[in-house]
């Protein structure tokens, strides 16, 4: 092997290992940790050269593969993976007693993987490698491989990957261990090979500049964890288990069945008056008041909707992700959301912990120190009411320090003040910081037209539905679906009416986009801060939306797709609804088509207006689909454009907190928590700066000193 010269300064690693950890139900901090973790197969290459191994079937002394990683690891080479995380993991805690080596920094880390979330592409190794349509594909033979050696079998062993004698049939092919483990380490090198084309190839996009320094700081913090109370979790977690099998018992008393057996049940509690098909959340809602069902079918439908409680299984989550010393890491996924380019979490979900109830706030901190404490079941359900809802409401003040409190920090109504900067609206802006701010004007103004009263909170509520052109059934779903349809129709027009900028600014970004699309490499802007542009360049075609910051989001193959709205109006309620149709159609086409004022085709209503546009899509995420046609819109855009604009100044305020010796540990939003340190001001002042780019902008933060993460 060629020995690494000055100049050489970077490796691309993929690591294969085995464990008795569950790789599925932990985070890659946890598995590897745990003393049975450890590494079968090193692949690694030199500034893209020839991938070299080692694996345990060879000594670790003399191998070229090591020395390598050694060197790389101690005279700082970047070290380069697909999902560095994991691998970064592997070297510290697994690296460190198989092969005794020092650990690396994780700055010296950087990942291809995020380096395609960030452009939009999807984030395994497998589909970027085939939507960039390399000649490298990754090699399918490696999950059953994986399943062969790195997974106890059934006896807790592990498969001997020198034996010759046993044959086995894996990936469609017939192999003795021997000649598998060989085809698993030429499995682990071609996933090295995949992973640097993918990353030459998506070079006009690599992590530099500010984008690096969110990077790195992602890694940091999933470094250093999150705290969280292990003896509460324990304690909490025996409570679940208790109430789930009382729940069960009860369920079972009444029905004969397991709640597991759901197509039994279904057919239970059909003969007793439930009318839906399914017996998903939204099939017992709806159904599950039928008057025509049985009380125990009543009861026991009841039984199974506080069972299917998700919000509890936070907690056996938090439980197996723990490390030794009380914390859980690596449970960010930077640039995880891919349109804003906001972190998520993975293993627990800290996004969306469930909030205390109204009547449990004030009791809060007492119902956990009562459920630490031992409290038995039924003092916890009698004292504070539903055992599940108290203990999932607990799942945010879990997160503390044994010694120290947190700061906690949220920006102040951040999103409604970028949305009025972006767009030129000092108007809106100029309400901030006065008694009558936006969100408290809406609330008076329809409260006004209803006779109502209604809170900031609701006009808050409502703004959030409307200002990026949520219509009548974004804001009956934000107002818990209670609000009859034309109640929610008249708040959107006169929120439209009183706020006439937010539609010209859906327009203006809508016709930025569309003009961007019919004219390749050229920018166009939708106000002062943002602009579009589209280029068909390599690597594929994009969108990309230039941010305030200059970081740029992209689209993948953006398209329009030519529609008509066509206004259908009701002759007898006098309503009106907008249908779409596919193409530019003439007025003359659209009564013709659909047979308007023919009272057989279609009774009771008439062809009212009618105006072309154009559906506008993208490839990327969706929810419960995987990756495949994005439909969005102006308002939709510049949302996104809002939420990422916000993103950026949370990142500049978070790393100038780094900067003085702050160690924020959990970022949600536009909230940071850090260990309590020096000053509540200083560490507000260093979260609120203003970088040049939005020089002038409001920004202002509440900070809380608490003792765990409870967003006061």
């Amino acid at each position: 092997m060629e020995e690494p010269t000055d100049d050489m300064n970077r490796i691309s690693l993929d690591f294969e290992t085995r464990s008795r950890i569950d790789l599925k139900k932990v985070n890659g901090y946890r598995y590897a940790e745990d003393i049975s973790t450890e590494i079968l197969i090193v692949a690694v290459s030199l500034n893209g050269g020839k991938v070299i191994t080692w694996d345990a079937r060879h000594p670790v002394e003399g191998s070229p593969a090591i020395r390598l990683l050694l060197k790389a690891i101690t005279e700082g080479y970047e070290i380069h993976a697909f999902n560095s995380q994991f691998e970064y993991a592997i070297l510290k805690y697994v690296a460190t007693r198989q092969f005794m080596f020092p650990a690396p920094d994780v700055n010296q880390m950087r990942c291809s993987s995020a380096v395609c979330r960030a452009a939009g592409l999807p984030p395994s190794l497998a589909r970027s490698a085939e939507f960039l349509k390399l000649p490298i594909q990754k090699d399918k033979m490696g999950l059953p491989l994986i399943h062969k050696f790195s997974v106890p079998q059934k006896d807790g062993g592990f498969r001997d990957f020198h034996d010759t004698e046993e044959m086995f049939t894996v990936g469609g092919e017939r192999h003795n261990n021997a000649t598998a483990f060989q085809k698993f380490v030429d499995y682990c090198v071609k996933d090295v090979e995949t992973e640097m084309l993918v990353a030459r190839t998506m070079g006009p996009f690599a992590l530099t500049g500010r984008q690096l320094d969110s990077f790195l700081l992602d890694a940091r913090m999933n470094d250093r964890g999150v705290p969280v109370d292990v003896p509460a979790l324990e304690a909490a977690n025996k409570l679940v288990d208790e109430y789930r099998i009382l729940l069960t018992e009860e369920f079972k008393e009444i029905t004969g069945l397991n709640p597991t057996q759901n197509a039994k049940c279904l057919v239970w509690l059909r003969e007793r008056g439930y009318k839906g098909t399914k017996l998903n959340k939204e099939s017992r809602m709806l159904y599950g008041k039928s008057e025509s069902m049985t009380a125990e079918a009543k009861r026991a439908l009841r039984l199974m909707a506080e069972l299917a409680y998700a919000a509890v299984k936070k907690i056996p989550s938090m439980l197996q992700c723990v490390m030794s010393d009380g914390m859980i890491r690596g449970s960010f996924l930077w640039c995880g959301a891919q349109k804003t380019g906001r972190w998520t979490s993975q293993k627990p979900q800290w996004q969306n912990m469930k909030k205390p109830e109204k009547d449990l706030r004030e009791d809060i901190e007492d119902a956990y120190q009562d459920v630490k404490g031992g409290a038995p079941l039924s003092y916890i359900e009698g004292v504070y009411g539903n055992p599940y809802k108290v203990l999932a409401c607990l799942a945010r003040y879990f997160v503390r320090f044994d010694d120290h409190m947190i700061y906690d920090a949220d920006f102040s109504s951040v999103e409604a003040k970028i949305l009025p900067q972006l767009i030129g609206c000092q108007r809106i802006l100029d309400t901030f910081g006065t008694d009558g701010d936006l969100y408290s004007n809406t609330a008076k103004l329809v409260g006004d037209m209803f006779d109502e009263t209604l809170t900031r909170d609701h006009g808050k509520t409502l703004i959030l539905a409307t200002q990026f052109a949520g219509g009548k059934n974004a804001v009956f779903t934000a107002t818990g679906k209670t609000w009859p349809m034309d109640k929610c129709d008249k708040v959107v027009n006169l929120i439209r009416e009183k706020n006439p900028e937010f539609p010209e600014a859906w327009d203006a970004h809508n016709d930025a986009f569309l003009n961007a699309l019919d004219n390749q490499g050229k920018w166009f802007s939708a106000g002062e801060y943002i602009a579009y542009g589209y280029t068909k360049k390599a690597p594929f075609p994009r969108m990309a939306t230039r941010l305030p910051s200059g970081r740029k989001i992209i689209l993948p193959y953006p398209s329009k797709d030519p529609i008509t709205m066509v206004r259908v109006d009701d002759l007898k309620g006098k309503k009106k609804r907008w249908d779409r149709v596919s193409g530019h159609l003439t007025e003359e086409r659209i009564c013709k088509d659909f047979k308007f004022g023919d009272p057989f085709f279609n009774p009771g209503v008439q062809y009212g207006s009618h105006f072309h546009t154009y559906e506008l899509s993208f490839y990327g995420h969706i929810k419960g689909r995987n990756y495949g046609r994005v439909r969005t819109y102006g308002g939709s855009i510049l949302q996104t454009a809002t939420q990422a604009t916000g993103l950026d100044l949370l990142v500049e305020g978070v790393l100038q907190t780094e900067d003085v010796g702050y160690e924020p540990f959990l970022v949600v939003h536009d909230q940071c928590l850090s260990p309590e340190h020096l000053s509540t001001d200083e560490y507000t002042a260093r979260l609120c700066t203003v970088p040049e780019w939005f020089k002038g902008f409001p920004l202002d933060a509440d900070t809380n000193i608490e003792r765990s993460y409870c967003k006061s």
